[in-house]
């Protein structure tokens, strides 16, 4: 969650992904839906039982909170999705 924000107004977001394999592990790209959103740079490699953190931005609309999914797509088999929201309240 994003705190408060006018519109316009830009936030950074970092979280961390963790790799529970063994394998080394890759996010190899990023689909969203807002030209409000940004995603860190990719691909991102993540060694076995091991964490990155990335990074994305989001701008603030004219009119609206803020709610977007982003789906990050990695090179593992048994979960080729990782599913991020970001949601943020929009004030006047």
């Amino acid at each position: 969650m994003l705190d408060e924000g006018r519109a316009g107004e830009e936030r950074e977001v970092e979280f961390t992904v963790r790799n529970i394999g063994n394998s080394p592990a890759r996010i190899v790209g990023a689909n969203y839906t807002c030209a409000c959103v940004l995603t860190d740079r990719l691909p991102v490699s993540i060694p076995g039982n091991d964490t990155r953190k990335l990074k994305l931005k989001a701008r603030y609309q004219a009119s609206g909170n803020l709610f977007q999914t982003i789906n990050y797509y990695t090179d593992c088999l048994t979960q080729p999705i990782l599913q991020i929201q970001v949601k943020g309240k929009l004030v006047k």
